[in-house]
């Protein structure tokens, strides 16, 4: 069952919890829906339950391989 609420849904892929807090409050107030999901299980537990439009995956590691 797809529940939407609010604008568009996104689902953070992310283990790092200061950044996902850091990028989920930006994004919210960009008037996006986020998640956050720290296992396989919660991001097709959130892909189930949400209309998630984009998944973002493990951005820190990209981050810090520069």
């Amino acid at each position: 069952m797809n529940i939407s609420a609010g604008g568009p849904h996104i689902l953070l892929f992310e283990r790092d919890q200061q950044l996902a807090a850091l990028l989920v409050s930006e994004l919210q107030l960009a008037g996006y829906e986020c998640h956050i999901a720290r296992t396989a299980v919660e991001v097709f537990d959130a892909i189930a339950r949400f209309s998630v439009r984009i998944v973002l995956i493990n951005l820190a590691q990209a981050a810090a391989s520069r």
